[in-house]
């Protein structure tokens, strides 16, 4: 029987047991000079962020007991924290109606950037769908609103569509009604995040030792009226796309 290399008795009952140890780098491609202070300060606050933002979580969803190694949620959470500098969301869970799928978590964040609601999902990505092949799709919608209508729309979409819709770009969805009372649009169509660098919409989730298995890619999900649906169905969504009005403006009229 191997021989714990360290223990800890908690207060609980329980016990914690080091058996193997593991070293991985802190300051890899940092510049000469690090580690320093502000950077181990940066780290920590970073890393609390996180850990307050998994506290919230729905629990027994996408979180791993393995704790040696960080889950897909906690890379995909490490990331947006990164872009969102710090700034803390709020979660919405919403239940999911597939088999053998845990629901869809929209990750909320208020006036970023600027004066929009931001809201991404978690949860579209773990399923499956032909046309998926260089990775799966997490949605992000940014809105000139305060009504959380806009952030429950997204999360239910993704948890309802999923495996059905591919989610690519030029893609619309009929939302069936107007989504808020602020707003008659009552559709959505997919394209790149506008709030997002390039770079930035591609996440590794990949545990260790297996980079470039597991990515998600942010695809971008924009309002738009009905009238304009029937347009990118017919013309596509080059030529709507070139047209002047303001993908965060949830008020706005119709353009065709």
């Amino acid at each position: 029987m191997d021989m714990p290399l360290s223990s800890l008795a908690l207060s609980s009952g329980r016990s914690i047991e080091l058996s193997e140890p593991r070293l991985s780098s802190t300051y890899g491609g940092m510049l000469e000079g690090y580690p320093c202070k502000p950077v181990n300060d940066m780290k920590t606050r970073s890393l609390l962020r996180i850990a307050r933002a998994l506290a919230r979580f729905p629990r027994g969803e996408h979180v791993r007991e393995d704790r040696c190694v960080p889950s897909r949620v906690e890379s995909y959470l490490a990331h947006l924290d990164r872009l969102s500098g710090g700034v803390e969301p709020r979660f919405l869970p919403v239940a999911s109606t597939k088999e053998n799928l845990k629901g869809v978590t929209v990750i909320a964040y208020q006036d970023m950037p600027e004066d929009l609601t931001t809201a991404l999902t978690y949860g579209l990505s773990l399923a499956e769908h032909p046309d998926w092949k260089f990775g799966r799709p997490e949605l992000c919608l940014s809105v000139r609103s305060k009504d959380d209508r806009w952030a429950w729309a997204v999360g239910y979409l993704a948890e309802d569509l999923r495996g059905s819709c591919p989610f690519s770009y030029g893609n619309t969805i009929d939302f069936g009604e107007r989504v808020s009372p602020e707003s008659d649009m009552t559709a959505f169509v997919v394209f790149a995040p506008a709030v997002a660098d390039r770079t930035d919409c591609r996440i590794d989730v990949s545990p260790p030792g297996h980079e470039g298995h597991d990515i998600i890619h942010l695809a971008g999900l924009y309002p738009i009226h009905g009238t304009e649906r029937q347009y990118i169905d017919e013309h596509g969504l080059q030529p709507f796309w070139e047209l002047d009005w303001d993908a965060y403006d949830v008020a706005r009229r119709p353009v065709v």
